[in-house]
């Protein structure tokens, strides 16, 4: 997610905002999350933890979905639903498929 995109999240967001955030090393290498991480961490947004009831939230929804989505999104979502987001945003197909949370794309949100 560039800075850009943080911003324009952080704009139309009212605080105190919790933004679920998951970058893939896998996918843009050390580097570039690395440096989503920081732009996260640095823009105000809540960090949530990780703790035992989202982990377990996060083990019924990988039993669920037949461990068809992967534990990220699993604990992705399980924070959500912990959390009581309105909504995920993402560009995560699988996080899609979880009928527990609402998920919209960035192109989805409006100012």
């Amino acid at each position: 997610m560039m800075l850009s995109t943080m911003r324009f999240l952080h704009s139309i967001l009212q605080s105190p905002t919790t933004i679920v955030f998951s970058n893939s090393v896998r996918r843009t290498g050390r580097e570039v999350a690395g440096k989503h991480f920081r732009e996260v961490v640095n823009s105000g947004l809540q960090i949530i933890p990780l703790t035992e009831q989202i982990s377990y939230q996060a083990g019924l929804l990988r039993a669920k979905y037949h461990e068809k989505v992967p534990w990220g999104d699993c604990i992705v979502a399980a924070t959500a639903v912990q959390n009581k987001a309105k909504f995920v945003v993402t560009e995560d197909p699988h996080l899609m498929e979880i009928k527990e949370i609402e998920a919209r794309r960035t192109s989805e949100l409006r100012l």
